[in-house]
């Protein structure tokens, strides 16, 4: 590899970490209410707790947002005409999702990166994404835990991925789901004290509701 690519390679993945890095909830956060995400809820600043702070539809754009992030990363060298595209997409939207999680606009502190992870999902391998947001969904329904749903939906996605037959698919599968587990860090050990956060759909809320009016 030339220095010359070298140099190009670089400056691609440092526009990558740049781009996951912008903090779409909290820029939304402020524009809309005047207020940061972050001193609300959970403080996080994902969708999740968008949605809690500023309603469904502003949740939605949050997501849409972080997610194209991920889809933009991978998507550079595609632009760029670089050689080895498909394996330089994939790290770069690793970066991506690594900044997001660590921004140099907030103190290297972020988000979750999932709805960034599903950008990335979405430029490399669609069906991919398909089959982790049916999972997630189903997950939802029955725990009512957005966080048990991200984790657990996308272990079940690198299983399924193990199956079929890309290598380097799988290890960036690995990477991300072990990345995002340890991101959820706090909603684990507040799992493991019965004080995670539902929302108020599926079955462990109706358990909840009945339960509480018993």
């Amino acid at each position: 590899m030339s220095e010359k690519t070298g140099i190009i390679i670089y400056v691609l993945l440092l526009g990558a970490y740049v781009i996951g890095s912008i903090p779409t909830g909290v820029l939304l956060s402020r524009l809309l209410s005047r207020k940061d995400v972050r001193q609300f809820g959970s403080g996080n600043i994902g969708t999740a707790n968008m949605t809690r702070m500023l309603g469904l539809p502003v949740g939605l754009v949050t997501l849409l947002l972080d997610a194209a992030k991920g889809y933009v990363a991978v998507l550079l060298p595609v632009w760029l005409h670089f050689a080895h595209a498909p394996a330089l997409g994939l790290l770069a939207g690793m970066v991506a999702i690594v900044g997001h999680a660590f921004s140099c606009f907030l103190h290297f502190k972020g988000g979750k990166s999932v709805a960034t992870t599903a950008g990335v999902l979405l430029a490399v391998a669609p069906k991919l994404l398909l089959i982790a947001l049916g999972l997630f969904l189903l997950l939802l329904a029955v725990s009512s835990m957005v966080s048990v749903a991200s984790v657990v939906s996308l272990w079940g996605t690198t299983v399924i991925c193990a199956t079929m037959g890309q290598p380097i698919l799988v290890i960036f599968m690995i990477l991300v789901s072990a990345f995002v587990t340890v991101r959820h860090h706090a909603n684990i050990k507040r799992l493991l004290s019965h004080s995670e956060r539902t929302i108020p759909y599926g079955l462990v809320a109706t358990w909840q509701r009945r339960q509480h009016h018993a």
